[in-house]
């Protein structure tokens, strides 16, 4: 068989590419905005301007670790398919603990001493620079995607209605980045629903299909009472190199926002979770408190005019308890 590209290789790739330049970017970024800007001038450095060279190897040394902690996380695997928001949360947690590795690090090397406002201005623009550039990767990915680049071949197992939903949202969406190739049938029957869709065998052919053909990923949408034939389709193709994914029954009283956990090697399928959990908790009071604390800080002047307006204006107290 002929050598066949990695399709899955490209876009990571400029997902990591992007995640370095903006690291960088904030580096810099952070070390002009503390010593050349404004800034300077409202908060004085009274230590003398440091070598930039000094930020640069630091980043140097902080980029493999940050990046380390992004893919340990799975955050540079092609068709993410996740929305912005959640990848957006996801920075910011990363970000953040790679700050606390920073700043650890930053505390046991003594030979240089580091400005702990770049630090904090470190945080802040290296959550914006990579959420930008993130987006624009992914944005850029869905546009490689529906040009037909690096598109992954797909075959269905199942002729049942969930299997022509699943057939449906691929052929509709090709920015997801799959091709569906056919289809398998279980109960004989050569037809998926509606036509549309080849017809490639039954289920007992796939093993074959897949070694003569290099399918990348193999979506099985099985009734309940089919369940036994899932298993004999996993023994056969075992050592293949091919991902396969089983479609629930029940995914049709479900929302698409569908999420896997996995508990001790288990993997379960998410019906509901907490409308808050603590982490979202903490970033939503943290949220509260300093946008409620930068409107009191702009509003102050408007609040002390509306005061003394009060006073000129009638007796007593201002404030009523």
């Amino acid at each position: 068989m002929s050598h066949q590209p990695r399709k899955d290789f490209f876009i990571p790739l400029l997902t990591v590419i992007a995640d370095v330049l903006s690291i960088e970017a904030a580096f810099l970024f952070s070390y002009w905005f503390r010593f050349h800007s404004f800034l300077a001038n409202l908060v004085p450095v009274t230590l003398g301007i440091p070598s930039l060279g000094a930020y640069v190897i630091g980043s140097l040394i902080v980029i493999p670790v940050w990046l380390f902690l992004f893919n340990s996380r799975r955050m540079y695997a092609a068709r993410r398919n996740v929305y912005f928001s959640d990848e957006f949360f996801s920075i910011v947690r990363l970000v953040f603990l790679g700050m606390l590795v920073v700043m650890s690090a930053a505390f046991f090397y003594r030979a240089f001493s580091y400005s702990r406002a770049v630090f904090a201005l470190l945080g802040f623009f290296s959550v914006v620079f990579i959420s930008i550039a993130r987006y624009l990767v992914l944005r850029f990915e869905q546009f490689w995607y529906a040009r037909g680049n690096d598109l992954q071949d797909v075959v269905i197992v199942g002729t049942n209605r969930t299997a022509r939903r699943v057939f449906d949202s691929i052929a509709l969406n090709p920015a997801l980045g799959y091709r569906v190739v056919g289809f398998f049938s279980v109960n004989g029957l050569n037809e998926m629903e509606t036509s549309g869709i080849d017809f490639l065998g039954h289920i007992s052919h796939v093993p074959h299909y897949i070694r003569e053909h290099r399918i990348d990923i193999v979506l099985v949408s099985l009734t309940y009472k089919d369940h036994p034939l899932l298993y004999e389709l996993v023994r056969d193709c075992e050592g293949l190199n091919t991902e396969m994914m089983m479609v629930p029954d029940m995914l049709e009283l479900m929302t698409s926002r569908v999420r896997i956990k996995e508990l001790h090697g288990i993997p379960f399928i998410k019906i509901k979770g907490v409308p808050l959990t603590t982490w979202n908790l903490i970033v939503k009071r943290t949220f509260d408190v300093v946008t409620s604390a930068l409107f009191l800080l702009v509003a102050s002047p408007i609040f002390g005019l509306i005061a003394l307006l009060i006073k000129l204006d009638s007796k007593g107290p201002l404030f009523y308890r």
